[in-house]
């Protein structure tokens, strides 16, 4: 990252030739410094300023920061003394662009910068602001404030997009992505990379790969690492085999793509793979930022070789304190604590894994989060204080369960943007392609044109013959245009419908993989709160409950699995598994409510066929909001009716109703039982919307004569299938 930093500097110094027209002409540091010698007030502090930014983009030499330094800090005393707010901007956007070359602390470079921008506005230097835009956004991308950067970003982009440098807004593009990125909207990431890519000039190599090395990481986070490998395959073949000689000195993008590339086999558990991306990367400790850090850091975890990862991560730990850089400094943390409990030194092992907590809830990084807890319940378990450890067990696994579904949608997101930009890609090749074959045959029609009028010419001196012959001759152009015409026609037509047919295609993949996505969902919903009660059992030593209740909890589980597979089972089936999960939690709750299940008419339970876990979220709400805040015996009814392919089903408790649990919910944890109510809403839309088919349901309050809450009643209803359907679609 620190790299990409390093090179949007480059690429904003083409355009400071154009900062001020009476510098238009000075095109080395040596013409500025001879008319240091004579300039005088405002001329003197511009030429210091413009001699401060030649040095910093004028490539790193020995002691050039220091020298570019004491340019600036000159144009500085001189503007603050004769109160010169052009020069005093100017003066401090350069030591903001110097410190971050030192890596630093950002915050405190932010701060300079914003007070650098009103300056620079005032001289009406765009340039010079759209560069502090873009630093600005940097400096808050670097400090985990990444929605700031966004806006920053845009305001970069857009100036230098007016001022007609695209090379400049294509890099503050790249600045853009990572930090949606980093704020986990990978959507919007690759729809910034995309159009960066698109922007960007083919023979700009360097920025072309930049954008690739993004992209790959995109792709690597969203674990899909061997997406990854073909975009950092794409850098790499722009670069010949070297020699071990050449290795030495490799290009520091040929280097990241190395890396990411290492990444990306260690996520495939290719450590062979990852330590020979290791070994041709070939970057020495020093030269390394804290991304490179943590890939080598990890790499040796992995190998097991835990002394040599404890330097990678400390080294990179430090790094990322030093410029507040929160995202990474998380990371670290989370590894070095890892990487103690495996050197058995637990209380920095715990040290490392709390501060990791604390930063990550700063900047709200969810993912770094779950792994630090995670780390912690593994010490407490080692080190034997249970209560702890059951603590953020239970932490871990809360993320776990609401971070899961996310990823899986993050990743299926991903791969459909980036298909439909690819087919507007398509698309747009096939509209180049058809107004090539208009051109073409507009081309001919005027050569055929040309023909004729040049016969018609000859043949107005000619023999009446020939004004016959010429006839039959021209009549046989008029025929072969036409059929030349109607064959481009078809031939386009055909190409539009098996465009059309590949986009339907898509689409009911994609609802399919949605509907997959969503019944994924249920078990680990369902199956966190069986072993959360299993485990309560166990920690007060109620062994025959917890015996009895993980013999039915199996029984179940079994019967789950079998039906996530399918997309439809009997209604037999279903109800069982009902039955089995109102069993678990009538065991869980010392049977503290009843249940019954009635058919209204009669149903052939083993001909009809619905979707699996339907009718059980609504079971589920019934117990957990309702019955489970009952003074006595509760009683949850369900009666089932089959009419006109329409499958009834009517789910009713004589709990608090929803009010009293409204306001209970919000004094307790138990406002997150409801998420199977809403997964299977989900499904249920989907299901409407793939197969064009009315599935419903709706929730009633039941009242006493008082007008209070006695109950809830659902009433789903959903079409179903019966033998003979199914065994039709099977054949």
């Amino acid at each position: 990252m620190r790299k990409i930093f390093v090179n949007l500097l480059f690429a904003l110094s083409c355009s400071l030739a154009a900062l001020s027209q009476e510098y238009v002409a000075l095109a080395n540091i040596d013409s500025l410094k001879k008319i240091l010698l004579v300039a005088k007030d405002t001329q003197r502090i511009n030429t210091l300023n413009l001699l401060s930014m030649r040095v910093i983009f004028g490539g790193p030499s020995k002691d050039y920061l220091e020298i570019a330094e004491s340019f600036s800090q000159e144009a500085l005393t001189l503007s603050k003394k004769i109160n010169y707010r052009g020069g005093i901007g100017g003066a401090m956007l350069n030591e903001g662009i110097i410190s971050m070359r030192k890596y630093e602390n950002y915050s405190g470079i932010l701060a300079s910068l914003q007070v650098a921008l009103p300056l620079l506005k005032e001289s009406k230097n765009e340039f010079y602001v759209a560069g502090c835009y873009g630093y600005i956004a940097d400096c808050f991308h670097v400090v985990g404030q990444n929605q700031k950067a966004v806006l920053f970003y845009d305001s970069s982009v857009h100036l230098f997009q007016q001022l007609g440098d695209t090379t400049s807004s294509v890099w503050q593009m790249v600045g853009k992505g990572h930090s949606y990125y980093d704020l986990g909207n990978y959507n919007f990431a690759y729809k910034v990379f995309h159009i960066a890519q698109d922007l960007t000039q083919k023979r700009d190599t360097l920025l072309q790969n930049v954008i690739r090395i993004n992209l790959a990481k995109l792709f690597l986070s969203a674990d899909l690492p061997e997406i990854a490998i073909d975009y950092t395959n794409q850098v790499r073949r722009f670069y010949p085999i070297l020699s071990i000689e050449q290795q030495k000195d490799l290009p520091w993008t040929l280097s990241g793509a190395y890396m990411i590339s290492g990444e990306a086999f260690l996520k495939m558990k290719q450590t062979d793979s990852a330590l020979k991306m290791a070994e041709w990367s070939n970057l020495p400790m020093k030269n390394q930022d804290v991304d490179d850090l943590g890939f080598y850091g990890r790499l040796y975890y992995a190998l097991g070789e835990y002394n040599k990862a404890l330097v990678y991560f400390s080294t990179g730990y430090r790094a990322s304190r030093n410029s507040s850089h929160k995202i990474s400094l998380a990371s670290h943390a989370v590894n070095l604590s890892n990487t103690y409990i495996k050197l058995k030194n637990f209380p920095k092992a715990i040290y490392y894994a709390n501060e990791a907590v604390a930063v990550s809830r700063e900047i709200d990084a969810l993912f770094v989060l779950k792994n630090a807890t995670g780390a912690l319940a593994g010490i407490y378990r080692a080190t034997k204080n249970y209560k702890k450890a059951y603590e953020y067990d239970l932490l871990y696994k809360t993320l776990s369960d609401s971070l899961a579904p996310e990823d899986y949608r993050r990743k299926l997101s991903l791969i459909q943007i980036q298909h439909e930009l690819e087919g507007q890609q398509q698309l747009a090749q096939l509209l180049s392609k058809e107004n090539l074959v208009k051109q073409q045959t507009l081309k001919i029609q005027q050569q055929q044109l040309m023909q004729a009028s040049l016969l018609k010419k000859v043949l107005i001196g000619s023999f009446c013959a020939f004004v016959l012959l010429s006839f039959f001759v021209f009549r046989n152009i008029m025929l072969k245009r036409k059929n030349e015409k109607d064959r481009l026609e078809r031939q386009l037509e055909l190409q539009q419908l098996e465009t059309e047919k590949a986009r339907i295609e898509f689409r009911q993949q994609s609802a399919e993989l949605e509907m997959q996505a969503l019944r994924a969902q249920m078990n680990p919903h369902f199956i966190f709160n069986c072993l959360s009660s299993i485990n309560r059992y166990i920690l007060i030593n109620r062994t025959e409950e917890a015996s009895a209740y993980l013999t039915k909890f199996s029984r179940l589980i079994r019967m789950a699995l079998h039906n996530s597979e399918k997309p439809l089972v009997t209604l037999e089936n279903e109800l069982e598994a009902l039955r089995l999960y109102l069993d678990l939690e009538r065991l869980r709750f010392k049977n503290a409510f009843n249940y019954s299940v009635a058919f209204v008419n009669a149903i052939d339970i083993n001909a009809v066929y619905i979707p699996p876990m339907l009718i059980q979220p609504f079971a589920e709400n019934a117990i957990w909001h309702g019955l489970m805040h009952k003074q006595g015996v509760g009683l949850l009814e369900i009666q089932l009716c089959a009419e006109n392919k329409t499958l009834t089903c009517v789910i009713m408790d004589n709990g608090i109703g929803r009010n009293m649990s409204g306001e209970l919910n919000t004094r307790t944890v138990e406002k997150n039982k409801s998420m199977g109510v809403e997964i299977t809403r989900g499904r249920l839309a989907l299901l409407n919307r793939s197969r064009n088919e009315d599935a419903v349901f709706a929730i009633e309050d039941l009242l006493d004569n008082q007008g209070n809450g006695c109950g809830t009643k659902v009433i789903l209803k959903m079409p179903y299938r019966d033998m003979t359907e199914i065994l039709t679609d099977n054949n």
